[in-house]
Formats: structure tokens, C-alpha cells, sequence
């Protein structure tokens, strides 16, 4: 029993870690360029990177091991696979503008591998 109430806030505490996080990289993402005009295919690009990211960029600890979020690794990711995906759907305007952003704004983009697994 303990270890299940344990558990179950480790995961909220993921959980709660997950929409925080969302909610202070959303800013960042509507800088792109014509975010406006495309918002709602951004918005859904970015929901697939943000699953992804924070899937590789957060660890859960143990008994003697925190929780922890790399994020750097993180942002990486998210615009990483946003491009990934632009560029697969053919969408060079938006692949562009991530490419622009993430240069400007001195942010790697992280290439994920088997992408197509993930979605």
C-alpha cells in the first residue's frame, strides 16, 4: 500500500513537473515566425515534440535518487523534433522558422532517431 501511494506521487509530482514546464516553453513557441496565421498546426506539432522531449528529458529517481529534468535537453528536443516533423509533412516555412528561432536565440536542435516509433 505504501509503495503505491508513493508511486502515485511520484507520478503526480512528474505530472506537475510536466505542465509547468509546458506552460513556460508555450511563450517561446508562439515566437515563431507566422505562428498567428498557423497556430493551430503549430500547436499540434508542438504537443508531439513536448511529449517526446519531456519523455528523454526527464528521469525519475528511486529511493536515493531525486527526480531530475535536463532542461536544456529538453528545449533541444522540442524544437528538434517540431523540425523533424515540419520537414517529414513538407512544411519548409515552418521548418525554416525553427531553424531561424532556435539560431537566434542560440538553442541546438536535437535530431531524435526512429522518430516515427515515437509517434
Amino acid at each position: 500500500m505504501i509503495v503505491a501511494a508513493v508511486m502515485g506521487f511520484k507520478y503526480y509530482k512528474k505530472s506537475g513537473s510536466e505542465k509547468e514546464t509546458l506552460a513556460k516553453v508555450t511563450p517561446m513557441v508562439q515566437q515563431l515566425a507566422n505562428y498567428d496565421e498557423n497556430a493551430a498546426k503549430i500547436d499540434e506539432k508542438f504537443m508531439v515534440a513536448h511529449k517526446i522531449a519531456f519523455k528523454v528529458s526527464y528521469k525519475m529517481g528511486g529511493r536515493r535518487k531525486a527526480d531530475a529534468f535536463d532542461h536544456s535537453k529538453y528545449v533541444s528536443v522540442l524544437f528538434g523534433v517540431m523540425h523533424q516533423l515540419a520537414s517529414m509533412d513538407g512544411d519548409d516555412t515552418l521548418a525554416a522558422s525553427i531553424v531561424k528561432y532556435t539560431t537566434d536565440a542560440s538553442i541546438g536542435l536535437t535530431k531524435v532517431e526512429n522518430l516515427e516509433d515515437l509517434l
